[in-house]
């Protein structure tokens, strides 16, 4: 269904880095055409990406992606874009237009029809961290007029990244990634949820800078990695939650808060319109 909306929007050749599998040697470079091991097409040759492409080359085609004779591209390209709006479409814009109704529009924005979208984004600099999961705070907020603070931190979004447990004993201390992970969060719905409590005042740049600047908070767990076999599928309760390794491992990360200007259309089948996105580096993401 992306596909469809985005058709310019392909497969690009790059390395795979320490993320190879029993297929695949780490650090290759794929592309396009390379073989989807172990799926094989009726003359036994390998599927491609290429191959895969439209489902229509699998034998289907799904109501939203299907194309008849006469609809030209761009009326089936905006066709697929309304269907991904309407189905995938976040609750973000729907609390927007619920929340500028029972507050004054002020405190979203100066628009209803306009916002800030907040996200975080994280870079894995090294590879000496494996399979992890970066969970994101809101820490020390007020609860109450006598100035008493929440000892619960407030969970506003996670990121993880599971790699496979044949990885698990590489030595990859000094190692920099070929293609590092990256990985990023909106965390515009618990702004929105701290605006309704008379945490944030708005979305708007000073407000949200000031409030995250104190309590945006991380905690990085180590997890349980991915099996490397079908064998091995079960995780003990230990590594399934796996333990704390801030400290440690806290150097082998960026953490970036970006803000990002966004429009709603008045037609509820057209995506949220994103501006250019700005970095807050003053913003820092530092541990509980």
């Amino acid at each position: 269904m992306y596909q469809a909306a985005y058709p310019d929007r392909y497969f690009t050749s790059q390395n795979v880095d320490v993320h190879g599998n029993v297929w695949i040697e780490d650090y290759s470079t794929v592309d396009a055409n390379t073989a989807l091991l172990p799926f094989r097409k009726a003359n036994r040759e390998y599927w491609t990406t290429n191959d895969a492409r439209s489902t229509v080359n699998l034998g289907y085609a799904y109501p939203e992606t299907f194309r008849s004779n006469n609809v030209s591209d761009a009326e089936h390209i905006n066709a697929a874009k309304a269907a991904v709006a309407t189905l995938y479409g976040s609750d973000t814009r729907a609390r927007i237009a619920a929340q500028s109704k029972s507050l004054s529009s002020a405190h979203i924005s100066a628009s209803p029809k306009d916002y800030i979208d907040w996200s975080i984004k994280a870079t894995k600099l090294t590879n000496d961290v494996g399979s992890f999961l970066a969970r994101f705070y809101v820490h020390g907020i007020r609860v109450d007029e006598n100035d008493k603070f929440n000892d619960d931190p407030l969970d506003v979004g996670t990121l993880t990244q599971l790699m496979p447990r044949s990885h698990e004993n590489h030595d990859t201390t000094t190692a920099t990634p070929v293609r590092p992970y990256e990985g990023s969060i909106s965390i515009t719905w618990a702004l929105l949820d701290l605006i309704k409590t008379g945490h944030v005042r708005s979305l708007d740049y000073q407000d949200v800078e000031t409030f995250l600047k104190t309590h945006l908070k991380i905690v990085i767990l180590s997890v349980g990695s991915i099996p490397s076999t079908c064998d091995d599928l079960q995780l003990t309760s230990t590594q399934s939650e796996g333990k704390d390794i801030t400290r440690t491992s806290y150097k082998s990360f960026r953490f970036t808060v970006f803000s990002t200007p966004s429009h709603i259309p008045d037609d509820d089948s057209q995506a949220v319109e994103y501006g250019e996105p700005r970095a807050h580096p003053d913003i820092a993401v530092t541990p509980v």
